[in-house]
């Protein structure tokens, strides 16, 4: 397979030269010459596919290889590249660094691309609040954006309206409209960065979708999801690459964290619950929250240790919608819940950037997946509860590495809980310290010392050859 996509790519090359050198490089710059081109190309590619592969062989480097044509010809006019971040939520948006470096470049001309944030699973209820959190959001960062969405006619405007080069898709298809996008986005090149850790143990979906086997470039959040996309997926991750997390970027940047904990009349020790939204009873992949187990010892917890400690309810997004539609909860009862949380002197909620949060809190409690992840790089002590004995076979190989080595565990009535808040938090005791360590060094950060955006940034100039 390799030796067919090495002859491919020369192929490739050698026609752009030639109609190079026939049309002249401003000629082949422009947009309807290139379109022309490609056709073409795209013509005697196909051809050349169906003569000389196997039937039924994958063929990874096509996308990759037609828009390079446009791509070189761009680059020879100096013309940066249109870069497409979609950007439905604010909250799982991880890729500013990777913006601004592109923002600075010559070679990229970078804008997000904001749409209105609705989800495949009908408990969760559309939220328009969340389009306009966006865009506040962008404004406030001073960063370019354009609607993907009209308004007035109550429609999705297609991809092909920005002519995009480079999209980037960091939701997954838990979102309506990102097939749709990605078939308007087939002739760009595409790139996925996961939103989160993915840690499950719903391999095929994680890895093995069609949205994953279409994608151009997949940069994975860590070395083992690498080790996992080469064994699990259809084409061996061919398209996978590990260069690092731009989520943890955020935290290794060196900036100085502002202040995001209510104001306490005395020093006090910072825990986060952070529930996963889970709450159905799931024995395959999902339930893992201990949230109806746990909502009100929590506040217990917390009056008890008012003088001590200070605690933050930072729940999954999705808790509350699907708190919203349980019947053992409903929306006025949910509202009281979490309006309790922001009442006591010591406790509050939190639903905003978390990366603060996280950088002056002591420790956290909760079972949201991705920090098992997240929260472990920055070496803190995490305890997860664990809602029943099913819930140590729902991970994957790399949740299974953390949950078994890097976490403290309790039942969620357990006394456990108390035990890590005196002997942990208050303390000082933490003897899974220098493991955690360990593992973040190992697998989840780039090995050459640079951030993963400057990575990812470094991969396109060289893959693209720019």
């Amino acid at each position: 397979m390799k030796k067919y996509n090495n002859i491919f790519e020369k192929c490739s090359y050698k026609l752009w030269k030639h109609l190079n050198k026939k049309y002249e490089t401003k000629s082949v710059s422009e947009p309807e010459t290139i379109t022309k081109c490609t056709s073409v190309l795209t013509d005697a590619l196909n051809e050349y596919k169906n003569l000389c592969l196997p039937q039924g062989a994958f063929f990874s480097s096509e996308n990759v290889s037609l828009h390079r044509l446009s791509v070189i010809n761009y680059n020879s006019g100096k013309v940066p590249l249109n870069v497409l971040f979609l950007c439905p939520d604010k909250d799982v948006f991880c890729l500013e660094k990777l913006y601004r470096l592109m923002e600075k470049s010559d070679e990229f001309a970078p804008v997000l691309g904001v749409f209105p944030y609705e989800h495949l699973d009908p408990n969760v209820k559309f939220d328009g609040s969340k389009y306009e959190k966006v865009v506040q959001f962008l404004d406030k960062k001073r960063m370019k954006y354009v609607s993907l969405y009209d308004f007035e006619k109550n429609e999705y405007l297609s991809l092909k309206y920005f002519q995009p080069d480079i999209v980037f898709f960091n939701s997954t298809l838990g979102l309506k409209n990102m097939e749709r996008f990605l078939e308007q986005a087939r002739n760009a090149i595409t790139c996925f960065v996961p939103y989160g850790y993915f840690l499950s143990n719903a391999q095929g979906y994680i890895f093995d979708t069609d949205f994953h086997f279409k994608m151009t470039y997949l940069f994975w959040e860590s070395a083992v999801s690498l080790t996992l996309s080469e064994h699990y997926a259809r084409n061996h991750g061919e398209n996978s690459f590990f260069l690092g997390y731009p989520k943890l970027d955020r935290f290794f940047d060196g900036h100085l964290p502002e202040n995001v904990w209510k104001k306490q009349s005395s020093v006090k020790k910072k825990v986060i619950w952070a529930p996963h939204h889970s709450i159905e009873n799931n024995p395959d992949h999902y339930g893992y929250s201990c949230f109806n187990e746990l909502a009100d010892i929590m506040l217990e917890l917390a009056e008890k240790y008012r003088d001590k400690i200070q605690f933050a309810f930072r729940p999954h997004p999705l808790l509350r919608a699907r708190l919203n539609a349980d019947e053992r909860w409903g929306e006025q009862k949910t509202t009281e819940y979490y309006e309790k949380w922001e009442r006591m002197e010591n406790t509050q909620f939190s639903d905003d950037d978390y990366i603060d949060l996280f950088l002056q809190s002591d420790a956290m409690i909760g079972d949201s997946i991705s920090f098992m992840c997240e929260y472990s790089a920055i070496d803190k002590p995490y305890l997860f509860t664990i809602r029943n004995d099913t819930v140590s076979r729902k991970f994957n190989e790399l949740g299974e590495a953390v949950f078994n080595h890097l976490l403290y565990g309790a039942l969620p009535l357990s006394e456990k809980i108390e035990s890590f808040l005196q002997d942990v938090v208050l303390n000082g005791n933490d003897p899974l310290a220098e493991k955690r360590r360990e593992f973040t060094k190992s697998n989840l950060l780039p090995s050459n010392g640079k951030s993963a955006a400057e990575n990812i940034f470094d991969f396109l100039k060289r893959e693209l050859r720019l």
